[in-house]
């Protein structure tokens, strides 16, 4: 139940974005909403944008773990520490400025899971 609540709360405040993980668009709000270019010119809003992507990657893992049994913890980041997930993040939003941090997000959460196959 609690996983549930978490999950509904975390996909009520983020992104309306279009991704093969999530299926249909759905809306966010908050840091997840800033261009990467915002991201990466704007330090204040950087060092926000890392508590914002740490709370969408635990609310991924809330809703990834109602996939497996009980007994299994779940990592989308496969152990990766906010400091990895920035560097991932200013690279990729150097390289994709008009991209939106939620965007950005997911695909590094993507990324990290191919390369887990």
């Amino acid at each position: 139940m609690v996983k549930r609540i978490t999950a509904a709360i975390v996909m009520a405040v983020i992104v309306s974005v279009a991704s093969p993980s999530f299926g249909a668009p759905f809306k966010n709000r908050g840091y997840g909403t800033i261009s990467c270019g915002e991201y990466i010119e704007n330090r204040v809003s950087h060092e926000m944008a890392k508590h914002w992507v740490a709370g969408f990657v635990t609310g991924m893992n809330a809703i990834r773990s109602d996939e497996v049994s009980d007994d299994i913890s779940v990592d989308v980041m496969d152990g990766a520490d906010i400091d990895a997930m920035t560097l991932w993040l200013d690279n990729y939003c150097r390289a994709n400025p008009l991209h939106k941090l939620a965007q950005a997000t997911i695909v590094m959460v993507e990324e990290v899971e191919r390369m887990k196959q």
